[in-house]
């Protein structure tokens, strides 16, 4: 069973294949420092078993989704130095067991949510 998935420094390129989802049992996914771009996809930021995502250091825009609610074990999230941009989810105050929340170098605007 993978539990850990680092593919962060390499020359990835693209979007994230919906398919990454499919590790159901994943509780670090590190793609930093890549050439990674698009949308974040919905289904990745649904996995309820992760306690690390560090997507930091690629092209991704759009907003953060909304789905982070899901992610009910997540302790660490890093999407610093990207090309985010709209309202923080106000979903992310739900994630209670968050200890460090990396969001520079983004264009967010709007209200930092509360837990």
């Amino acid at each position: 069973m993978l539990n850990i998935l680092d593919l962060s420094s390499n020359n990835l390129m693209g979007d994230i294949p919906s398919s990454l989802a499919a590790g159901q049992n994943l509780l670090e996914l590190t793609l930093s420092n890549n050439n990674l771009n698009g949308l974040i996809p919905n289904n990745v930021m649904g996995l309820s078993t992760l306690v690390v995502l560090n997507l930091n250091g690629n092209a991704f825009s759009g907003s953060l989704p909304w789905e982070v609610v899901h992610m009910i074990n997540l302790e660490e999230l890093d999407v610093s130095e990207n090309r985010l941009s709209s309202d923080l989810p106000s979903t992310l105050g739900n994630c209670v067991k968050m200890r460090d929340l990396q969001f520079h170098g983004n264009v967010f605007e709007g209200e930092i949510p509360t837990s």
